[in-house]
C-alpha cells in the first residue's frame, strides 16, 4: 500500500495510482471537460487518479484527482510512488478551489494544477466532494441490514452510478464497465454485493 500527503496535508493510505488524460472540446457553444484513466502509456498523460483506501469518517475523501499536470510531473508521480511508495501531495502548489471542475484551468500543465475529491463516473466526470459520501458515491451509504436492500435499489440506479458503485467495490476497469450492458451491470453488483455477505 501507497502513502501520500493529500493536496489538503492528510496522510491517507491510497491503494490504486492511474494516471489520467484530459481533454477540454468546444461543442455547441460550450466547453465540455473529458477525464479517463489513460488506456496505455502512449497517451498524453496531465493528471492522476488515487484511490483511497477505506476510511473510519464521512469527512475523508474516497478518491482524489489531481489534474492539469505536465507529463512530466506525472510520471514523475508515477515512479516515486512505484519506488519509494509515497508521494507529497501538498508541496504542490494549486488553483483555487471551485464548484465545478469544469471550471478549472486546464493547459497541459502551463499553469498550476487543480484537486477535486470524489470519483470518475460514467464518461469520466468526477463526482464532487460535495455530493459524496466516504464511499465516494452519492446516495449510497453503508447498511447492515442485508444484501436484499441493496439489490433493490440497483433498479433506480442510473449505469454511471452502478459503473462508479462496481468500480469502487472490484478491480475492473472503467473501460470494461463502460463496455458493459445494463443487464452486465446489475449481474456483476449482486454477484460483488453477493461475495460480501
Amino acid at each position: 500500500m501507497m502513502k501520500i500527503l493529500s493536496p489538503k496535508g492528510a496522510l491517507l493510505s491510497v491503494t490504486k495510482v492511474e494516471p489520467l488524460v484530459e481533454k477540454r472540446v468546444s461543442f455547441n457553444g460550450s466547453q465540455l471537460r473529458l477525464c479517463q484513466v489513460a488506456k496505455d502509456n502512449y497517451q498524453l498523460v496531465t493528471g492522476v487518479y488515487l484511490t483511497v483506501s477505506s476510511v473510519d469518517t464521512p469527512f475523508m475523501p474516497a478518491n482524489i484527482i489531481v489534474g492539469n499536470l505536465k507529463p512530466a510531473v506525472v510520471n514523475d508521480i508515477m515512479n516515486k510512488l512505484l519506488v519509494e511508495g509515497n508521494y507529497d501531495f501538498s508541496q504542490l502548489s494549486y488553483q483555487k478551489s471551485v464548484p465545478f471542475v469544469d471550471k478549472y484551468k486546464y493547459d497541459e500543465g502551463k499553469s498550476l494544477p487543480y484537486y477535486t475529491e470524489g470519483m470518475l463516473i460514467g464518461g469520466g466526470f468526477p463526482v464532487n466532494d460535495v455530493f459524496s459520501n466516504y464511499s465516494g458515491i452519492a446516495g449510497v451509504f453503508p447498511d447492515d441490514s442485508g444484501v436484499d436492500d441493496d439489490l433493490e435499489d440497483i433498479s433506480g440506479m442510473s449505469d454511471e452510478i452502478l459503473r462508479a458503485n462496481i468500480y469502487e467495490l472490484d478491480d475492473t476497469t472503467m473501460p470494461e464497465l463502460v463496455a458493459m450492458s445494463r443487464e452486465e451491470l446489475e449481474n456483476k453488483y449482486r454477484s460483488i454485493q453477493a461475495g460480501e455477505c
